[in-house]
Protein backbone atom coordinates (compact mmCIF):
# COMPACT_ATOMS: atom_id res chain seq x y z
CA UNK A 1 0.00 0.00 0.00
CA UNK A 2 1.02 3.61 -0.46
CA UNK A 3 1.93 5.17 2.89
CA UNK A 4 1.30 8.93 3.00
CA UNK A 5 3.79 11.41 4.48
CA UNK A 6 3.47 11.99 8.20
CA UNK A 7 3.05 8.30 9.03
CA UNK A 8 4.63 5.93 11.52
CA UNK A 9 5.05 2.30 10.49
CA UNK A 10 5.30 -0.15 13.38
CA UNK A 11 7.21 -3.36 12.61
CA UNK A 12 6.09 -6.14 14.91
CA UNK A 13 8.34 -8.90 16.32
CA UNK A 14 8.41 -12.12 14.27
CA UNK A 15 6.23 -10.57 11.53
CA UNK A 16 7.90 -10.50 8.11
CA UNK A 17 7.78 -7.14 6.37
CA UNK A 18 9.07 -5.30 3.34
CA UNK A 19 9.11 -1.64 2.49
CA UNK A 20 10.55 0.63 -0.15
CA UNK A 21 11.47 4.22 0.58
CA UNK A 22 10.90 6.52 -2.38
CA UNK A 23 14.00 8.70 -2.26
CA UNK A 24 12.85 10.71 -5.31
CA UNK A 25 10.02 12.06 -3.14
CA UNK A 26 12.39 13.09 -0.35
CA UNK A 27 12.17 9.86 1.61
CA UNK A 28 14.88 8.76 4.04
CA UNK A 29 15.21 5.20 5.32
CA UNK A 30 16.95 5.94 8.61
CA UNK A 31 15.47 3.91 11.42
CA UNK A 32 15.96 3.09 15.09
CA UNK A 33 15.31 -0.35 16.54
CA UNK A 34 14.11 -0.84 20.12
CA UNK A 35 12.93 -3.93 21.95
CA UNK A 36 9.17 -3.77 22.43
CA UNK A 37 7.96 -4.43 25.94
CA UNK A 38 4.71 -6.29 26.64
CA UNK A 39 3.31 -3.00 27.90
CA UNK A 40 4.06 -1.21 24.64
CA UNK A 41 2.58 -4.02 22.53
CA UNK A 42 -0.55 -3.95 24.69
CA UNK A 43 -0.84 -0.15 24.32
CA UNK A 44 -0.45 -0.44 20.56
CA UNK A 45 -3.19 -3.07 20.44
CA UNK A 46 -5.56 -0.88 22.46
CA UNK A 47 -4.91 1.96 20.03
CA UNK A 48 -5.85 -0.26 17.08
CA UNK A 49 -2.29 -0.78 15.83
CA UNK A 50 -1.58 -4.38 14.84
CA UNK A 51 0.46 -6.36 12.28
CA UNK A 52 -2.56 -6.12 9.97
CA UNK A 53 -2.87 -2.35 10.56
CA UNK A 54 0.64 -1.09 11.32
CA UNK A 55 0.45 2.48 9.98
CA UNK A 56 -0.36 5.43 12.24
CA UNK A 57 -0.83 8.85 10.65
CA UNK A 58 0.32 11.76 12.78
CA UNK A 59 0.67 14.43 10.11
CA UNK A 60 3.59 16.81 9.75
CA UNK A 61 3.56 18.28 13.25
CA UNK A 62 6.64 20.52 13.75
CA UNK A 63 6.94 19.13 17.29
CA UNK A 64 7.13 15.55 16.02
CA UNK A 65 9.55 16.43 13.22
CA UNK A 66 11.93 18.00 15.76
CA UNK A 67 11.60 14.94 17.97
CA UNK A 68 12.54 12.60 15.14
CA UNK A 69 15.51 14.78 14.16
CA UNK A 70 16.81 14.60 17.74
CA UNK A 71 16.36 10.82 17.74
CA UNK A 72 18.26 10.32 14.49
CA UNK A 73 20.96 12.80 15.50
CA UNK A 74 21.58 10.71 18.62
CA UNK A 75 21.98 7.62 16.45
CA UNK A 76 24.39 9.33 14.08
CA UNK A 77 26.47 10.63 16.99
CA UNK A 78 26.92 7.17 18.49
CA UNK A 79 24.62 7.41 21.50
CA UNK A 80 24.27 4.25 23.53
CA UNK A 81 21.34 1.85 23.30
CA UNK A 82 19.88 3.01 26.63
CA UNK A 83 19.78 6.65 25.51
CA UNK A 84 18.39 5.73 22.09
CA UNK A 85 15.73 3.48 23.59
CA UNK A 86 14.64 6.20 26.03
CA UNK A 87 14.32 8.74 23.22
CA UNK A 88 12.52 6.23 20.99
CA UNK A 89 9.96 5.37 23.69
CA UNK A 90 9.45 9.07 24.30
CA UNK A 91 8.87 9.55 20.56
CA UNK A 92 6.25 6.79 20.45
CA UNK A 93 4.46 8.30 23.45
CA UNK A 94 4.46 11.73 21.83
CA UNK A 95 3.14 10.27 18.59
CA UNK A 96 0.12 8.78 20.33
CA UNK A 97 -0.45 11.98 22.24
CA UNK A 98 -0.33 13.89 18.97
CA UNK A 99 -2.71 11.41 17.36
CA UNK A 100 -5.41 10.94 19.96
CA UNK A 101 -5.12 12.50 23.38
CA UNK A 102 -6.18 16.05 22.61
CA UNK A 103 -8.29 15.40 19.52
CA UNK A 104 -6.14 17.49 17.20
CA UNK A 105 -6.84 15.41 14.08
CA UNK A 106 -10.58 15.77 14.69
CA UNK A 107 -10.09 19.49 15.34
CA UNK A 108 -8.27 19.78 12.02
CA UNK A 109 -11.13 17.97 10.25
CA UNK A 110 -13.64 20.31 11.90
CA UNK A 111 -11.64 23.32 10.74
CA UNK A 112 -11.67 21.96 7.19
CA UNK A 113 -15.39 21.29 7.35
CA UNK A 114 -16.02 24.90 8.37
CA UNK A 115 -13.77 26.17 5.58
CA UNK A 116 -15.51 23.99 2.99
CA UNK A 117 -19.07 24.28 4.15
CA UNK A 118 -19.69 26.84 6.87
CA UNK A 119 -20.90 30.40 7.01
CA UNK A 120 -22.49 32.66 4.45
CA UNK A 121 -20.09 31.70 1.67
CA UNK A 122 -20.28 27.96 2.29
CA UNK A 123 -17.82 25.96 0.26
CA UNK A 124 -16.69 28.84 -1.94
CA UNK A 125 -13.03 28.56 -0.95
CA UNK A 126 -10.75 26.01 -2.57
CA UNK A 127 -9.86 22.65 -1.04
CA UNK A 128 -6.19 23.71 -1.10
CA UNK A 129 -6.91 26.82 1.01
CA UNK A 130 -8.98 24.74 3.44
CA UNK A 131 -6.08 22.30 3.84
CA UNK A 132 -3.65 25.19 4.32
CA UNK A 133 -5.79 26.54 7.16
CA UNK A 134 -5.21 23.32 9.13
CA UNK A 135 -1.40 23.67 8.86
CA UNK A 136 -1.14 19.98 7.99
CA UNK A 137 0.16 18.21 4.90
CA UNK A 138 -2.37 17.83 2.07
CA UNK A 139 -1.99 14.04 1.76
CA UNK A 140 -2.39 13.46 5.50
CA UNK A 141 -5.34 15.84 5.77
CA UNK A 142 -7.19 14.24 2.85
CA UNK A 143 -6.72 10.77 4.34
CA UNK A 144 -7.89 11.79 7.81
CA UNK A 145 -10.80 13.82 6.41
CA UNK A 146 -12.10 10.83 4.45
CA UNK A 147 -11.68 8.57 7.46
CA UNK A 148 -13.66 10.93 9.72
CA UNK A 149 -16.40 12.01 7.29
CA UNK A 150 -16.61 9.19 4.75
CA UNK A 151 -16.13 11.71 1.93
CA UNK A 152 -13.18 13.24 0.13
CA UNK A 153 -12.77 16.98 0.80
CA UNK A 154 -13.85 17.78 -2.76
CA UNK A 155 -16.98 15.63 -2.50
CA UNK A 156 -17.83 17.11 0.90
CA UNK A 157 -17.46 20.61 -0.53
CA UNK A 158 -19.74 19.77 -3.44
CA UNK A 159 -22.49 18.38 -1.19
CA UNK A 160 -22.30 21.49 0.98
CA UNK A 161 -22.53 23.80 -2.03
CA UNK A 162 -25.51 21.93 -3.42
CA UNK A 163 -27.27 21.82 -0.05
CA UNK A 164 -26.85 25.58 0.31
CA UNK A 165 -28.13 26.12 -3.24
CA UNK A 166 -31.17 23.89 -2.58
CA UNK A 167 -31.97 25.90 0.53
CA UNK A 168 -31.80 29.19 -1.40
CA UNK A 169 -33.94 27.78 -4.22
CA UNK A 170 -36.71 26.99 -1.77
CA UNK A 171 -36.42 29.98 0.55
CA UNK A 172 -35.67 32.86 -1.89
CA UNK A 173 -36.70 34.14 -5.30
CA UNK A 174 -33.16 34.88 -6.44
CA UNK A 175 -32.33 33.96 -10.05
CA UNK A 176 -30.87 30.50 -10.48
CA UNK A 177 -27.69 31.94 -12.01
CA UNK A 178 -27.15 34.14 -8.96
CA UNK A 179 -27.65 31.19 -6.64
CA UNK A 180 -25.18 29.13 -8.66
CA UNK A 181 -22.48 31.78 -8.37
CA UNK A 182 -23.14 32.44 -4.68
CA UNK A 183 -22.84 28.72 -4.01
CA UNK A 184 -19.37 28.60 -5.53
CA UNK A 185 -20.08 27.28 -9.04
CA UNK A 186 -18.26 28.86 -11.97
CA UNK A 187 -21.20 28.64 -14.36
CA UNK A 188 -24.92 27.91 -14.54
CA UNK A 189 -24.34 24.77 -16.62
CA UNK A 190 -21.85 23.32 -14.11
CA UNK A 191 -24.30 24.01 -11.31
CA UNK A 192 -27.32 22.57 -13.16
CA UNK A 193 -25.47 19.36 -14.08
CA UNK A 194 -24.21 18.79 -10.52
CA UNK A 195 -27.59 19.65 -9.02
CA UNK A 196 -29.44 17.23 -11.31
CA UNK A 197 -27.03 14.39 -10.45
CA UNK A 198 -27.49 15.02 -6.73
CA UNK A 199 -31.23 15.79 -6.54
CA UNK A 200 -32.57 14.05 -9.65
CA UNK A 201 -34.03 17.14 -11.28
CA UNK A 202 -33.13 20.58 -12.62
CA UNK A 203 -32.85 23.49 -10.15
CA UNK A 204 -35.96 25.17 -11.61
CA UNK A 205 -38.00 21.98 -11.14
CA UNK A 206 -36.74 21.65 -7.57
CA UNK A 207 -37.79 25.26 -6.86
CA UNK A 208 -41.32 24.66 -8.15
CA UNK A 209 -41.79 21.90 -5.57
CA UNK A 210 -41.80 24.31 -2.66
Amino acid sequence: MEVPPGSLIFVFPKVRHWYHCRKSAGGDDEWVEIEASDGLLSALGQAGVSPASPVVQIGDSPLMLRQFRRLFDLGRNGAGQVVLAARAYETVAMAFDELAADGRPRAAVKKMQLALGGGASAGVGSVASAVAATQRSASWMRTVFRRETGLSPKRYQLTQRLARAAEMLQSTDRPVTEIALQSGFCSLSAFSNSFAREYGCAPSVFRNRR
